[in-house]
């Protein structure tokens, strides 16, 4: 049996082999992987019924280029637990540890009429 420890701020809401759900609440601490930018300058949003509050004027909308580091702790490696994170936390953690096999992210969203995610097809590694 394995344990699944979900390290994302909300539900994780799995359909097993079956068809079942598998609901996986939030565990309280999050893995996120640190952030870097560059400020590249801004684009100027009009003012219409879509943007800035009903001001009158254009909104500036900063530009930059994102990277994406290191995770920003490490969760410790228990034998039969799995850790459930976000596909960027994924990522980082293979890149800098690439012998762990414990993380995972939800595999492809699964939707609801309106577009809303309300489960995931399994679970997926980097």
């Amino acid at each position: 049996m394995t344990g699944l420890v979900n390290l994302t701020p909300h539900e994780v809401v799995i359909l097993d082999e079956d068809g079942a759900s598998v609901h996986v609440a939030p565990d309280g601490a999050v893995l996120r992987c640190e952030v870097y930018g560059d400020f590249e300058g801004t684009i100027e949003v009009p003012a219409d019924d879509h943007c800035c509050d009903g001001q009158d004027h254009a909104a500036r909308v900063g530009i930059r280029r994102q990277r994406y580091g290191a995770p920003t702790w490490t969760p410790v490696e228990r034998v039969g637990t799995i850790y459930i994170v976000s596909y960027m936390a994924a990522a980082s953690m293979r890149e800098h540890f690439p012998h762990r096999e414990d993380i995972v992210y939800p595999g492809e969203a699964i939707r609801n009429p309106d577009g809303v995610i309300v489960a995931c097809k399994g679970l997926c590694r980097v």
